[in-house]
């Protein structure tokens, strides 16, 4: 880890009422899974920050956003040593504009202490990082994550996040 985890943009149907859930691949979907092993840690990049909600959104493997429920939506509770971990798939691309986005997972973080985070994870060897002015800026470059294929053709990971600075607001106060 290399110093606080950047912002990025939110995007701009994102829901606050997504449940709490460590898998947020409907229950019939039949798709590969991603695996995500990740830590929340404080600005000193060493102290897990425990009971923190970790807010994911993204598309399904077709680009597609689901507007009206909570599909590929859930919020996860950090442990008592800032760890979570998340079921999901490699979401897929759709256009914006004339480019496609590439495949990204939208997350939200609150933190007692902190001010809230707002970021995006991508995924390395996505060909259309290069054309996205998001994904493409210097400060995703630790956003851009590794992923491995298991056995069954899943997918693992790892994606922890550090938070920037002590700020003025409480979870309870968002």
């Amino acid at each position: 880890v290399f110093g606080p985890t950047r912002p990025d943009i939110l995007r701009p149907l994102f829901s606050e009422n997504a449940p709490d859930t460590h898998s947020i691949v409907p229950v019939d979907y039949k798709c590969e899974r991603l695996f995500l092993e990740c830590r929340l840690m404080s600005t000193d990049c060493e102290t897990g920050r425990s009971n923190a909600v970790m807010d994911f959104c993204q598309a399904n493997e077709g680009g597609d956003y689901d507007n009206n429920g909570n599909n590929f939506r859930g919020k996860i509770i950090t442990d008592q040593n800032g760890n979570y971990n998340l079921e999901s798939i490699i979401p897929g691309k759709y256009l914006n504009g004339s480019q496609y986005r590439p495949a990204h997972i939208h997350l939200k973080v609150q933190a007692e202490g902190y001010d809230e985070l707002v970021t995006q994870i991508y995924f390395a060897g996505d060909t259309d990082i290069s054309s996205d002015p998001w994904a493409s800026s210097p400060s995703a470059a630790n956003r851009i994550i590794q992923v491995n294929s298991g056995i069954a053709g899943d997918w693992f990971g790892t994606f922890d996040v550090v938070l920037s600075g002590e700020g003025p607001i409480g979870i309870n106060e968002l």
